[in-house]
């Protein structure tokens, strides 16, 4: 007897897959747009740029989360990167410079990831980038180039974050494609919980409602019950 044949229904289940992550990415980035009011960027060099700064923002809150340690005890951050990025991104922000200047400000965004393991809309207010406690830790953080790094671009534009922390350790951790980017996609989990991130002090049931129904996308059967909520 032939086996049967189960070719249709596998093309069918592995197209579901694809177009369910297809919808969970586009609906959660649509949804953080509508909430929270979030500018596309203007250019590729601006996308380019600012997935530089996701490597540095990985690379330190991974050290962070691996070896346990804290903000206080850390004697200095050297970030290498390529000449472009060093160039561009490679200081602090300027007196009465905006959430952006803050964004593609390496110094920045490692001291933020410290101090506050983590990086998102609660670290780009005007309140905390004039934080005297953030202001005195990008003294401690310096960008520098690297050749080995500069090799690597334009194909990758990864970063190297060094710690020395105080009680001797040197810790090092490098990125050359952060989790989001197309070739590394987040996982329904990670959406899901950078969505909850971003939305706040916003309805935890109505974020939760949502969550389920996107990652439940193709047995939705009227759209307009996402659709209202967004």
């Amino acid at each position: 007897m032939s086996p049967a044949y189960h070719g249709t229904s596998s093309v069918n289940d592995g197209r579901k897959r694809v177009i369910r992550r297809l919808f969970t990415a586009v609906l959660a980035i649509a949804t953080l747009i509508a909430l929270l009011g979030v500018a596309a960027p203007a250019s590729a060099s601006t996308v380019s740029d600012k997935k530089a700064r996701l490597r540095e923002a990985q690379a330190t809150l991974e050290l962070m989360k691996e070896h346990g340690f804290g903000a206080d005890e850390v004697e200095s951050v050297t970030v290498y990167t390529y000449t472009i990025a060093n160039i561009a991104t490679g200081k602090g922000v300027p007196d009465g410079g905006s959430f952006v200047s803050a964004q593609f400000s390496i110094p920045y965004v490692v001291s933020a990831c410290l101090l506050d393991g983590a990086m998102g809309p609660g670290q780009l207010t005007e309140e905390r980038m004039g934080s005297p406690d953030i202001n005195e830790f990008i003294g401690r953080v310096s960008v520098a180039q690297d050749d080995d790094l500069n090799a690597l671009y334009p194909e990758k534009t990864a970063s190297r974050v060094a710690m020395k922390l105080k009680d001797g350790r040197s810790l090092e951790r490098q990125v050359d494609v952060p989790r989001g980017d197309p070739s590394v996609p987040m996982e329904a989990d990670d959406i899901a919980d950078k969505l909850k991130r971003f939305s706040g002090d916003r309805n935890k049931e109505n974020t939760d409602k949502l969550i389920e129904l996107v990652l439940a996308l193709e047995n939705l059967e009227d759209i307009r019950e996402l659709t209202e909520m967004v």
